[in-house]
């Protein structure tokens, strides 16, 4: 599935990229900086992939990619 967020303002500066998905990291004053290293867990329990990229001014796009079981 796919999430992007092209709301008002920027997407997350790509040198950011990289630290988004550890606990605690934020760039706002609001927030716990929580969530996105709690959907890296989860994606990882799954056995699935998480890619996330981001433009200055297009917004931010986070793909989680789910393996299909082979039976």
């Amino acid at each position: 599935f796919i999430i992007i967020d092209n709301g008002l303002g920027f997407g997350i500066l790509k040198n950011n990229i990289k630290d988004i998905l550890n606990p605690y990291f934020t760039t706002k004053k609001k927030g716990t900086g929580l969530g996105l290293s709690i959907v890296k867990k989860l994606v990882g329990i799954l056995n699935a992939k998480i890619y996330i990229t981001s433009g200055s001014i297009a917004g931010t796009e986070v793909k989680v990619v789910f393996r299909k079981k082979i039976n």
